[in-house]
């Protein structure tokens, strides 16, 4: 009788903890490798009273991606006037608009456009921010500087 560890006893254990290493260190890696949702915020005309804004994104990947895009009714200084959704569906809550549309397989440019109204007729620009989310990817956060003119 001996006392100690068999040689086939370490082997057996060697053999079973590598591919356990492998998915542990594997996973943290995948889950930070989250892509960035393709998005674009523009300005499209504005005057003294009013901006037009253009909200597009696209799909990359192989399957219909449902796109989500939240906008402030209230921004500072400009309220939320009206919006030209397309294929897009929406929906107003207190402080928010919320658009929503399905995107087919590799589908680019696919767009809406809002428009605010200036609340002040002394201040003249202001900044505009959209939240835009869907499955599998990172939310990305557009940004407008927007000015009255």
């Amino acid at each position: 009788m001996t006392n100690g560890i068999g040689r086939r006893t370490v082997l057996t254990a060697a053999a079973w903890s590598v591919p356990v290493i492998a998915v542990a260190v594997a996973t943290p890696l995948a889950a930070a490798s989250t892509a960035a949702l393709d998005v674009n915020l523009g300005v499209i005309s504005a005057s003294p009273s009013f901006v037009h804004l253009r909200f597009s994104t696209s799909n990359p990947s192989d399957a219909p991606l449902t796109v989500t895009v939240v906008c402030p009714r209230f921004p500072t200084d400009a309220t939320f006037r009206s919006a030209t959704p397309n294929a897009w569906t929406y929906s107003f809550g207190n402080d928010t608009a919320s658009f929503t549309t399905t995107l087919a397989a590799h589908a680019t440019g696919v767009s809406f456009n809002t428009a605010y109204a200036s609340n002040h007729p002394s201040i003249r620009a202001t900044t505009i921010s959209f939240i835009a989310s869907a499955p599998g990817y990172a939310a990305a956060t557009p940004t407008v500087q927007v000015e009255f003119v």
